[in-house]
């Protein structure tokens, strides 16, 4: 049974409109308002469409699981993470499991709570054209700066790479001070 208010707060959580979700599942008003009033149940095929734009497991929108980021959503947003160029390690500590990501030469850490949400965030971003998106994510997640969308073939030069070492030398940790430096000097590069 297709658990409407479970995607109404999903819809609040994603900032996405009905209408909207609708249209990137590619499913109709109309039958959704048929599921919703009982009188047709969906396929698994759409609610899976409907989870897919959503970031969730498609069995949590069907009542079969509580947790709403399944091993799919993480699976693919490792393909993703992969295919955008990232490494994803994952380490076991007292603590639970410790995942780094490293993306042209800057290491994120996360815990799994936060690995998870990552994982939805990147997975719900994905649209058509999913490496594009995949590294457009990548940019704004771990470089702090957004791919350079005139141009979907950027990527960063070896000199924008000796670049990046040289400002992780400085700041290690990949803060505030790397990410806007980085953004400054790519932006006066491109000009």
């Amino acid at each position: 049974m297709l658990r409407f208010d479970r995607i109404e707060a999903l819809l609040k959580f994603n900032n996405l409109t009905q209408s909207e979700l609708l249209q990137k599942a590619g499913q109709s008003p109309n039958n959704f308002a048929r599921w919703k009033s009982g009188k047709s149940t969906p396929s698994w095929s759409s609610v899976t469409s409907l989870a897919n734009v959503l970031g969730v497991d498609p069995a949590y929108l069907n009542d079969m699981t509580d947790s709403p980021y399944g091993g799919e959503i993480v699976e693919r947003a490792m393909d993703a993470l992969a295919g955008a160029g990232a490494d994803v390690e994952i380490k076991n500590e007292d603590t639970g499991d410790v995942y780094f990501i490293t993306y042209n030469g800057i290491t994120h850490t996360y815990n799994q709570v936060d690995f998870k949400e990552l994982c939805h965030q990147l997975v719900t971003s994905l649209n058509d054209s999913e490496l594009f998106s995949a590294v457009d994510f990548c940019h704004k997640t771990f470089l702090g700066t957004s791919f350079i969308k005139e141009d979907p073939a950027f990527y960063f030069t070896n000199e924008e790479r000796s670049l990046i070492d040289n400002f992780r030398k400085l700041d290690p940790e990949g803060k505030i001070m790397l990410q806007s430096a980085l953004i400054s000097e790519l932006r006066r590069m491109k000009k």
